[in-house]
């Protein structure tokens, strides 16, 4: 089974790391580990082809890496590996005394 390669997104409460489906796979490991770092931990085994990592820190930087899984064994490491991704806090907003907001669209 070949190795399937990882895309890893933002998203509001951690990282989504996520990838094509390998063809004879059943199972994915999904490994992070940060940048500079030569250690890689396991995150998760899944057989769907994404995870949220929600285990992130903001303001460090992390690469992810996909083991594809079938009967026969495991595949080799994705070579390709995420690019360094930096997980991004979503903004706060307080409000403290009721308040009206209007929300628009813009139109295409």
């Amino acid at each position: 089974v070949t190795a399937p390669t990882a895309v890893a997104t933002n998203l509001a409460n951690g990282v989504q790391v996520s990838w094509a489906k390998a063809t004879g796979a059943t199972k994915y490991n999904v490994y992070r580990r940060t940048a500079g770092s030569s250690v890689w931990t396991l995150l998760g085994i899944t057989t769907g082809t994404s995870l949220v990592d929600k285990g992130v820190t903001n303001g460090k930087y992390y690469v992810y890496s996909i083991r594809a899984i079938n009967s026969t064994g495991y595949s080799a490491f994705d070579t390709k590996k995420t690019d360094t991704i930096q997980p991004v806090t979503a903004p706060t907003v307080s409000v403290s005394s009721p308040k009206f907001i209007a929300l628009t669209t813009a139109s295409s």
